[in-house]
């Protein structure tokens, strides 16, 4: 009998050490965020939508998900930034996991062009639950894109402006704290002393 209760330990202990990518992702946070811009010269090319992710000093900019998709005038949909399609996928989990309020932005771009523009900030400023999302694995990063619309601010220049409306979802797994796994690991062990 003894045999047994020390197999639900050792048991409990294999199933937390499974890898992320064998539990299911769900969805960590979520913001909205109404992106926009305009470049020249440009003749109504398309927009794309991304992330950057801030280093310490001297402050560079690494684009996370740019050049993944493109966004005519009118359309919409979504896609997802992952490790598999984005080489700089580990920096942007990274900074959005550390327990600090690191700096992020949220990039567009037209096609064609090398100017990246858009808003940064602290991860408090975008994250519903003020803080970044410690003590999750990020999975994947979707944009729910819509209301893209893209026209000519001025002919003579070729001046193009856009807007849309963006999700950003942040899709993870919930890592178990140490503390507590260590806990539901020994208390098997702690009953089966009492007896």
């Amino acid at each position: 009998m003894k045999a047994r209760v020390r197999l639900v330990p050792i048991s409990f202990l294999c199933l937390l050490a499974l890898p992320s990518w064998s539990r299911a992702s769900e969805l960590l946070t979520s913001f909205a965020f109404h992106n926009g811009g305009g470049m020249s010269p440009c003749d109504l090319a398309p927009v794309e939508f991304y992330i950057g992710v801030v280093g310490p000093p001297p402050f560079y900019c690494t684009p996370v998900g740019k050049g993944l998709a493109w966004w005519n005038d009118g359309e919409s949909g979504s896609y997802d930034i992952t490790p598999g399609n984005e080489p700089a996928f580990g920096d942007l989990a990274l900074t959005l996991t550390n327990g600090v309020d690191d700096e992020f932005m949220l990039l567009s771009r037209i096609q064609g062009t090398d100017g990246d523009g858009g808003m940064g900030g602290p991860e408090s400023l975008f994250f519903p639950t003020g803080h970044d999302l410690a003590g999750n694995q990020l999975d994947l990063v979707r944009l729910d894109v819509s209301n893209v619309h893209i026209w000519t601010i001025d002919p003579t220049t070729q001046h193009q402006g856009w807007t849309a409306d963006v999700t950003y979802e942040f899709w993870g797994t919930p890592l178990p704290e140490p503390a507590t796994a260590l806990l539901l690991a020994i208390a098997p062990l702690l009953r089966s002393r009492n007896r």
